[in-house]
């Protein structure tokens, strides 16, 4: 009679928490990670896709003087 090649252990929690946890601070990590860069490269494109504003030229100057002349 041969014996199966099948491996039976019994996995305590002792054994079995530490790893869970271990996977558990990995998985939450990551999701705070992916959110965070998944918002800046969002930003980036949003950027990088917006047409470049024009700016108003000023005609004349954005203050007065009180006699209407300009000092020099």
């Amino acid at each position: 009679m041969s014996a199966p090649n099948i491996l039976l252990a019994y996995l305590s929690p002792e054994t079995v928490l530490p790893v869970t946890s271990i996977v558990a601070a990995i998985a939450g990590g990551s999701m705070l990670l992916t959110r965070r860069l998944i918002r800046l490269l969002v930003r980036c494109f949003r950027g990088a896709l917006r047409r470049p504003q024009r700016t108003a030229g000023a005609s004349k100057p954005h203050f007065q003087s009180p006699d209407g002349v300009l000092a020099p």
